[in-house]
């Protein structure tokens, strides 16, 4: 009896088979430059949405428009924030004579003032401190 060394091979599979690999759809107008998708000319865009170019300029206006509206909101949240944030601040250290302050510190529309103004009127100890800042 002869011995013979064998080589023991897995069976042979067949390739799985991978989907294909779409390219990403945009959404209605949200046409711009990005990485993955280049400027798209104007005759496309009409051609894409079966529309002319003037509803096409409208419709993208209108987009830019409520971004600008959103940013425009947040800033007008954050003041907000800080607002609430600088009363409590006076009414607790101050009591009512801190509150009487608030009027002007509701003229201060920068954020950057406003949280300055937070962090000087946590640090301050007296009102005139706090008038300073307002006035500065």
């Amino acid at each position: 009896m002869k011995i013979v060394r064998a080589f023991l091979l897995p069976p042979k599979r067949k390739p799985r088979e991978s989907p294909p690999i779409a390219a990403p759809v945009p959404r209605p107008f949200d046409f711009g430059f990005t990485e993955r998708r280049p400027l798209v000319p104007l005759p496309a865009v009409m051609m894409f949405l079966d529309r002319s170019a003037n509803e096409v300029i409208e419709q993208l206006a209108k987009k830019e428009g409520q971004a600008e509206g959103r940013e425009e909101g947040r800033k007008e949240g954050a003041r907000a924030e800080l607002l609430t944030a600088i009363r409590a601040l006076l009414k607790d250290k101050f009591g009512a004579s801190g509150t009487r302050l608030m009027e002007k510190v509701k003229s201060v529309e920068d954020l950057a003032r406003l949280r300055d103004l937070l962090r000087a009127v946590a640090k301050a100890d007296s009102l005139q401190e706090i008038r300073d800042q307002i006035h500065s």
